[in-house]
């Protein structure tokens, strides 16, 4: 039933595809290979000349090295000790409600203004989340845990991070963007993946206290930094850094 209940799931997403608007490029057809090198180049020049974005892929960065090792490895791991695959049912399940929870919030409330202030809080309390992870000996208590926090991520990340990078980018260049926004998942997943196996394997409290060290490091490093505070997802927002010197990335 729960694996009927998740193939609906995908099935309905296909549908919403549907409603998705198109966009006819000029010329029409294919793109050749010198052209889709020039979109990527085009895509990391911009990326290199806007703080916003270096910021950004920062915030991306440090949460993929802390993520993707936690619940590819982590977790089962956590498990073990805690009575096996229910107990991973349990805490996974803990972690999808919060995140159900945080869009919903999102879409109900709005966004705040100050998306800089949001995004480096939940960065320092997933560093405290996943060293609390790491030493809990319930069930209950991990996925409590990892309903709490996936509240905030769901809400300071998975919804306002895309609508931050498509009220700050420009049109022709979002789809460029977002792909050099994902580089950092595909390059550093399989990093964290084994650096954190390799942890685990020693020490599962040490193990995750590694796994926050990313985003403690990423959140405490844009938390003295005037334009990581500025962020927003208000159109049109200017930088306090705009007519004075500032730390640049």
């Amino acid at each position: 039933m729960v694996f009927g209940f998740n193939a609906l799931t995908f099935v309905v997403a296909a549908f919403t595809v549907l409603a998705a608007p198109t966009t006819v490029t000029a010329g029409g057809g294919a793109p050749s290979p010198t052209e889709i090198l020039r979109q990527i180049g085009e895509g990391l020049g911009r990326a290199r000349r806007s703080h916003e974005v270096r910021l950004v892929l920062i915030v991306v960065s440090a949460a993929t090295l802390s993520y993707s090792g936690v619940f590819a490895v982590g977790l089962p791991v956590l498990a073990t000790s805690m009575g096996g695959a229910g107990s991973l049912g349990l805490m996974v399940a803990g972690w999808g409600a919060g995140q159900l929870i945080g869009a919903l919030a999102a879409a109900l409330t709005g966004l705040p203004r100050r998306w800089g202030l949001l995004i480096i809080g939940m960065t320092l309390v997933e560093a405290v989340m996943f060293t609390t992870l790491g030493l809990v000996s319930t069930p209950w208590t991990a996925a409590g845990l990892l309903f709490l926090v996936g509240i905030g991520v769901s809400y300071s990340s998975d919804v306002a991070l895309p609508t931050f990078i498509q009220t700050q980018t420009p049109r022709h260049l979002l789809g460029r963007i977002n792909s050099v926004i994902g580089l950092p998942r595909v390059v550093f997943e399989p990093v964290s993946i084994s650096i954190l196996g390799l942890a685990l394997s020693r020490s599962t409290s040490w193990g995750f206290a590694l796994a926050a060290v990313p985003v403690l490091v990423a959140g405490a490093v844009l938390a003295f930094h005037p334009r990581a505070r500025a962020l927003s997802t208000q159109p049109g927002v200017v930088s306090p850094c705009v007519g004075r010197v500032c730390d640049d990335f």
